[in-house]
């Protein structure tokens, strides 16, 4: 394949910049402050804070080599991208050019782009050992030398980093090494072994594909790129990548969706705890989020049902909220007035709809969405159909014959293929609880509200300014950390983080009179339902929050 025009000008300046970081080992408060410059200079950057067993944040003075090339890493604008390099380039007086593109190159999640961890996570040793693997990997015959074997397999066992070592090694010799990254390893069929990543098993792989394939590392990375995504404009990896105005984190394809795009996307959880979420969901066929109010529940559970299905496919998605007087006849099929007065007519509710749409197209996954699920009198809503929810008994084998039968022994089944998914909220206390026949047929996910780096990082990307970002992070965690010790409360009736996550992508002009909108309109009226015989509380707390 021919290249692109302008393709790969990334290879030269990331390879001298590897150089000349090697000797800032003993230097690293310098690369700090280099960053912290960057950010001044209203660079995206990710914020360098550290922080102990207690919460308490200080800033980082130590840094590893590959955490400071994750800065311009990760899933953030071209234009800032290049900006930063640009401003490297001076930094370090290298010769190369800043790169004009980005083929192939993986990038790190937004939210989990240090190679280091939190200070009471971490080991003495790990920041010296990533510099050591770092410091070898630029040796001409690194992959032949004993040490770096040594620096490689040390270096994999370090807390946050395993796969992401090779995509760091990529990045600073991309003709010597491969990324491991998910797309490299299901275009080059790699499975890694159940004891984890170790340098042999690496060596020996890419000793395999460069036997198998005529192209160099960075051409392999493109192609697999190119193969499980549809080429974008703004894409991050893949094609040459073209600057897109006030997109925060360009991705893939605008079908193709994955738990890298809901990360992108401010779905804030930990990448494992959604791969998990989707692994209960796909064996149980039924999941319940739940949370106290302002947690993201229906915005998640939208995300996951994309997740799901592997693609942004509304048409496979059917969405429908329950209320108090929600029945039956509304959800699964009954009589409804026609436009010819005195006459009713039998029809489907949007239960009935989406397993016929399941149904005639077996080889693709669909999706109930149930907003407030717990708002509705759930036996009197399912009926009959409550047994068809549990995963083995989906499918034709399993039938029930219909309280509404359009015709005479008509029986009626839920596809395996039709997932459902729920939203309830822990914290209203007009709701019912959820019935012991319901709830053992649903698996259960508690989302909380998350003022953390996620969320910090996810605001100052789209343009908020640090100060307003650290104001909503230290007074809501203080705020709910009041609710939680509340004997009548508790931490189902935390304030969740989404009453911060405005519309759009660029936050820049959002200020304290934003802030204290949201505050006024939307969290005080909240805690005065939440105190409403404690006044005084509800007043306090919004004082200590606007002060």
């Amino acid at each position: 394949m021919a290249d692109e025009i302008g393709a790969f000008t990334w290879t030269s300046f990331y390879q001298e910049l590897a150089d000349k970081l090697v000797l800032y080992r003993d230097r690293q408060e310098e690369l700090i402050s280099i960053l912290e410059t960057l950010r001044g200079k209203k660079l995206t950057i990710t914020p360098f804070e550290d922080k102990d067993e207690t919460g308490r944040r200080f800033a980082l003075t130590i840094i590893d080599p590959f955490t400071f090339f994750g800065t311009f890493n990760r899933r953030i604008e071209t234009n800032t991208r290049v900006a930063i390099l640009r401003e490297l380039k001076s930094i370090f007086d290298l010769s190369a050019d800043a790169p004009s593109d980005f083929t192939g190159i993986p990038v790190l999640d937004p939210r989990n782009s240090w190679f280091l961890v939190w200070s009471h996570l971490r080991k003495a040793t790990d920041v010296p050992q990533l510099w050591d693997v770092f410091d070898k990997a630029l040796l001409p015959n690194a992959m032949q030398n004993i040490e770096f074997a040594r620096g490689f397999d040390a270096a994999v066992q370090i807390r946050n980093v395993d796969i992401n070592l090779t995509m760091g090694l990529f990045w600073i010799r991309p003709f010597t090494f491969l990324s491991f990254d998910s797309n490299n390893r299901k275009f080059l069929n790699i499975k890694l072994p159940r004891e984890g990543l170790s340098f042999e098993f690496y060596r020996t792989t890419l000793e395999r594909i460069k036997a198998e394939r005529d192209e160099d590392f960075p051409h392999i990375s493109r192609s697999a790129w190119l193969a499980g995504n549809e080429p974008v404009v703004g894409t991050t990896h893949g094609t040459p990548s073209v600057a897109k105005p006030k997109t925060a984190v360009p991705i893939q394809g605008a079908s193709q969706y994955s738990v890298a795009a809901m990360l992108a996307e401010g779905v804030f959880l930990d990448a494992r705890r959604i791969e998990e979420a989707l692994h209960r969901w796909k064996t149980k066929k039924n999941l319940i989020l739940q949370g106290p109010p302002g947690v993201g529940k229906t915005f998640v559970a939208a995300k996951l049902a994309y997740a799901l299905l592997e693609e942004r496919k509304s048409s496979r998605v059917e969405v429908v909220q329950f209320h108090p007087s929600f029945a039956y006849e509304d959800f699964v099929r009954g009589y409804r007035p026609t436009v010819e007065a005195g006459k009713f007519e039998l029809m489907d509710g949007p239960l009935r709809k989406i397993c016929k749409r399941a149904d005639n197209d077996p080889e693709q996954k669909y999706v109930l969405l149930i907003d407030e699920i717990n708002r509705a009198n759930l036996s009197q809503v399912f009926g009959e159909l409550l047994m068809l929810l549990e995963s083995d008994k989906r499918g034709a084998n399993y039938s029930v014959t219909p309280l509404y039968p359009a015709q005479e022994e008509e029986k009626f089944h839920v596809p395996e293929n039709l997932f459902f998914i729920g939203t309830m909220n822990i914290a209203d206390r007009s709701l019912a609880l959820v019935d012991f026949a319901l709830r053992r047929r649903f698996a259960f996910l508690t989302l909380e509200p998350n003022y953390g780096l996620p969320f910090r990082t996810w605001l100052e990307e789209r343009g908020m300014n640090s100060l307003l970002t650290e104001k909503i992070v230290q007074r809501m965690t203080a705020l709910n950390s009041q609710i939680s010790n509340d004997s009548f409360l508790g931490s189902a009736y935390q304030v969740g983080h989404s009453f911060f996550c405005p519309p759009g992508d660029d936050f820049s002009e959002l200020g304290d009179q934003w802030y204290r909108e949201v505050i006024e309109t939307e969290i005080e009226p909240l805690l005065q339902e939440y105190w409403f015989d404690k006044r005084e509380n509800a007043k306090s707390a919004t004082d200590a929050l606007l002060a």
